[in-house]
């Protein structure tokens, strides 16, 4: 005879409670991701990043996360900002994402989750995962999968996405009130930044982005354009700390894209964009 007694399902691991200027943010407890977390709270991981999300968010304002990952920024900025608008393509990224978010119904709420990669054109676009950083250990989901590949992989796992462009993303959210864009998206800033000119002209947001550093062959036609598109765009550039960044003299200099040697205009000034700048029209 069978035995039909109810099998007792293994208990939910419990949730990841960690604590951030002040703030409780429940996460998922995902083995992938558990040393990431820790390093969210104990205050290592671009601590830079949450204080410009402080500073330039308020209730009455929206955040528009472009690379919202598993949502360290998006479950944060909900706490200062009105709206969150997050923007995610990488499939496995935005399963962790939506999970991380259920996990905090009082932000919840308030986020808006867009399953797609910002692009310069409504069509499918592919990431390629570990993006122009991939190696052996890269996988979907790790924060590396960008818009651009490696140019060293033999091979390279890729996927197919939904893309919007800027213009189609205003039209299916409500934009009004943007308090900051934030911008982390693995290499892409180089593809869509300069079509957004328009954008933020209408907008007069601010831009916190983190730069990348692309292949050597791609270096001088991405990264000058990109930075003086930033010049053309905005009147003030800082670092991700807030100190004034002389972008428009480096750039006057010709620095040389391919030797971004320590001591170089070119070398030093990506060192601070990496870690990230803010663009205002103050």
């Amino acid at each position: 005879m069978s035995d039909t007694r109810d099998v007792e399902e293994p208990p939910q691991a419990r949730p990841i409670e960690i604590r951030r200027d002040g703030l409780e943010l429940r996460v998922r407890p995902t083995a992938h991701y558990a040393e990431f977390w820790k390093r969210v709270a104990a205050d290592t991981w671009e601590p830079q990043t949450f204080r410009v999300l402080r500073e330039h968010l308020s209730p009455s304002e929206t955040l528009l996360d472009i690379g919202a990952w598993i949502g360290p920024t998006a479950l944060y900025g909900a706490h200062f900002a009105g709206r969150v608008i997050a923007l995610e393509p990488d499939p496995v990224a935005t399963e962790e994402l939506r999970g991380n978010l259920a996990l905090n119904p009082a932000v919840d709420v308030r986020v808006e989750v867009i399953p797609a990669s910002l692009a310069t054109s409504d069509t499918s676009v592919t990431l390629f995962c570990g993006g122009f950083h991939h190696n052996a250990e890269s996988t979907l989901g790790d924060s590396m999968t960008s818009l651009l590949p490696s140019s060293s992989a033999s091979s390279q796992q890729e996927v197919e996405v939904e893309g919007i462009c800027i213009e189609t993303l205003e039209a299916r959210c409500d934009l009004g009130r943007l308090g900051l864009v934030k911008m982390d998206i693995e290499g892409g800033e180089y593809v869509v930044l300069p079509t957004m000119g328009e954008f933020f002209r209408r907008h007069r947001s601010p831009l916190y982005i983190s730069f990348h550093i692309p292949p050597l062959a791609q270096r001088d036609e991405r990264i000058g354009e990109t930075f003086q598109f930033l010049c053309d765009t905005f009147k003030t550039i800082r670092t991700a700390k807030g100190k004034p960044l002389p972008l428009r003299e480096v750039l006057a200099m010709n620095p040389d894209w391919s030797a971004l040697g320590p001591d170089t205009p070119g070398g030093m000034l990506m060192t601070v964009a990496r870690e990230g700048l803010v663009a205002t029209f103050d």
